[in-house]
């Protein structure tokens, strides 16, 4: 069991998972987690394993990706420590692609980097300064829906598919 009371945060970031799990709802390939959680990982990992498809999780925190390894890392899960991976896995197609690594203003490069082989990219914490501006150019030509339902919002995006809302 993973001592939650050594992971920084709340479950109260959980706010992503309403328009992540519509996504993933909706398609049937594999999952890239670009910024491991206490929420997205444990959802990801169970979703992704009942309906065996392939869930890959990219994390740069050593404490953040050791925890998570050790528990959830098995045949269908693989785990990728560093973002440095993120150029290889772009040459593949991707169902969904959750952006939510560390720092922020990252999100923009894989954002670039997956919009055209992923049915849908997810941006969590799209509200903050650091995060949207870099975004908005990239994204001005692609169906979106952001869910500003919660203070912090979450944004997908594909220049392929669309949710009905």
């Amino acid at each position: 069991m993973i001592d939650w009371s050594r992971f920084p945060g709340s479950l109260d970031w959980a706010t992503h998972l309403p328009l992540l799990m519509a996504c993933v709802g909706v398609t049937t390939g594999p999952v890239l987690e670009v910024g491991a959680g206490r929420c997205s990982t444990p959802v990801l990992h169970a979703v992704c394993r009942a309906q065996r498809r392939r869930l890959v999780t990219v994390e740069r925190d050593p404490w953040c990706f050791d925890h998570l390894h050790r528990h959830y890392a098995d045949q269908g899960h693989e785990f990728h420590r560093g973002y440095e991976c993120l150029p290889e896995l772009a040459g593949q197609a991707w169902a969904v692609v959750f952006s939510d690594e560390s720092p922020g203003s990252r999100r923009a490069e894989t954002v670039r980097l997956f919009l055209d082989v992923a049915d849908f990219i997810v941006i969590h914490d799209i509200q903050s300064p650091e995060i949207f501006p870099p975004i908005a150019p990239l994204i001005a030509d692609c169906w979106s829906r952001r869910d500003a339902d919660y203070p912090v919002e979450t944004l997908a995006v594909s220049k392929r598919c669309s949710l009905i809302s």
